[in-house]
């Protein structure tokens, strides 16, 4: 599917945007909760992660937007509490494929912690979408009391003696359960599931022989057709959840918002005084995917800046986010780069044509701080070699922000930087012998007319002793009384 036709069919956007040098973490936390309603915000060593609530709401005084308010169940767990214990589980669901067989195995790297059993509270870290399931779940639980039906929620607690009789064939039971695809989660099928497939073997008996239900079966058939709407409302209520990552580099990451909220997002953290050095609007740098969920997925996938989502982890986003986020900040490192190869192209040409730079010394050194600077940032400062702090505390993630920094090749791209740097590097240097040989020719030539001039001097002052002595004086006549009255007398002779 090509990137026209993902924004035909409005697939989830999700986007990066280098905005500036910097951001500051702790004034944008506090601006997220006050001014945009964000109820969760997190701050991670170098980012801040913020879950919005769609739609966005008109916001109040100086800002454009603001989150809607959260919908939770009573007594329900909060989106706060499931993620810290999704964090202290660690990601235990599957990875991006690898080609190579040979490489590293997510097996091969030490997981924060063990993975999780078939508890009660498995499954957190795929549970973000809890948040905007809630009053959906909620409606559900007042019509089933209404109807008679015992409400079941998520983490009901599964039955030791349907644990213990093996699956025989595929088929899902109402009710919560193991999920057979995912050990360790549980699952909730509601009837609309069933299927005559489904039914025990004496209601297939009863619709064999004469195709007659029973009136229980009857009366269940009326609130399994209720069910479905309730589905699809269900499904449709997953995309009221957006996702917002900064990074202290000045890089934000968006999952689930359109063009236009994320620019208004981010004018308003401008306008909050929470950017360092930002850049203007044509000189951001954007780097824009799609993603999908699909939880049937064998693995998650990415392809042709596609991206196909089996969890929806606030872990896994982040490692991606991290990824995606270096990639932009990269770019903003190029676009640098390509500017001083194109203010330097010119100088190897005309060298060789004329042997001369029309170049001033103090402009040779602007340019080579200006490579300086960019080869600290790459290498040093800029968050782009490093291994962000987060897959030393999470391990279990660093597999998944391997693969899409395979992807976006950004370990070929900073080589390919710093070998262009490098050349930009040889060409000022040889600029900079040229000028100071240019500045010693210089003060040779001063040097040798200096010596000129002296001699001049020294010659003027031997012929001016020479005449001052030729002049003839009478005794006791002082030779400068007698050199004004001779040059005054010469004077009037001519006259």
């Amino acid at each position: 599917m090509t990137k026209r036709e993902r924004e035909e069919n409005k697939l989830p956007r999700l986007t990066a945007y280098a905005t500036a040098e910097g951001y500051k973490l702790k004034a944008l936390q506090a601006f997220l909760k006050r001014e945009h309603g964000v109820s969760v915000v997190r701050v991670y060593d170098d980012c801040v992660y913020a879950i919005y609530n769609l739609p966005l709401l008109p916001g109040y005084a100086t800002t454009k937007v603001r989150s809607s308010p959260v919908v939770k169940s009573p007594g329900g767990v909060s989106l706060m509490e499931r993620m810290t214990m999704a964090e202290e589980q660690g990601y235990n669901d599957s990875y991006f494929p690898r080609e190579d067989p040979t490489e590293a195995t997510p097996a091969e790297y030490i997981l924060s912690s063990s993975p999780s059993g078939g508890d009660g509270i498995s499954g957190v870290g795929t549970d973000l979408d809890v948040l905007a399931q809630d009053g959906e779940r909620e409606r559900e639980m007042r019509e089933a009391e209404r109807e008679g039906e015992r409400p079941t929620t998520h983490y009901e607690t599964v039955k030791p003696e349907d644990e213990s009789h093996p699956r025989e064939h595929t088929h899902h039971d109402p009710g919560t359960h193991l999920s057979p695809d995912h050990p360790g989660y549980l699952e909730h099928t509601p009837s609309t599931a069933l299927t005559p497939m489904d039914l025990p073997p004496h209601h297939h008996r009863r619709l064999s022989t004469g195709m007659q239900m029973p009136e229980e079966y009857t009366a269940h058939s009326s609130p399994r057709a209720q069910h479905r709407p309730r589905r699809r409302k269900s499904q449709a209520s997953l995309n009221n959840v957006a996702e917002a990552i900064f990074f202290s580099y000045g890089v934000s990451v968006f999952f689930g918002f359109n063009e236009g909220e994320e620019k208004e997002i981010m004018e308003d953290a401008e306008t909050a005084g929470a950017w360092t050095r930002g850049l203007g609007e044509d000189d951001w740098e954007i780097e824009e995917f799609h993603y999908v969920h699909d939880p049937d997925a064998e693995n998650p996938r990415i392809y042709n800046d596609m991206f196909t989502f089996k969890s929806r982890s606030h872990l896994f986003k982040l490692s991606l986010a991290h990824a995606i986020a270096q990639s932009t900040k990269l770019s903003i490192y190029e676009s640098v780069m390509q500017e001083t190869l194109s203010l330097t192209a010119s100088f190897p040409k005309e060298l060789s044509i004329t042997g001369h730079l029309q170049l001033t010394r103090r402009e040779a050194l602007k340019m080579t701080g200006r490579l300086f600077k960019l080869r600290m940032d790459v290498n040093l400062s800029g968050g782009i070699l490093d291994t962000p702090e987060l897959f030393w505390s999470e391990a279990s993630l660093f597999p998944l922000y391997e693969a899409v920094h395979e992807y976006l090749e950004i370990g070929p791209r900073i080589q390919v930087l710093n070998d262009r740097l490098a050349v930009a590097g040889d060409l000022l240097e040889i600029i900079h012998e040229y000028i100071e040989e240019q500045a010693t020719h210089r003060l040779t030539w001063i040097i040798i007319w200096l010596i000129v001039v002296a001699c001049f001097v020294e010659l003027g002052e031997v012929i001016a002793r020479m005449i001052f002595h030729a002049i003839p004086r009478e005794q006791g006549e002082f030779l400068m009384l007698k050199a004004p009255q001779l040059l005054i007398g010469a004077g009037q002779s001519f006259v």
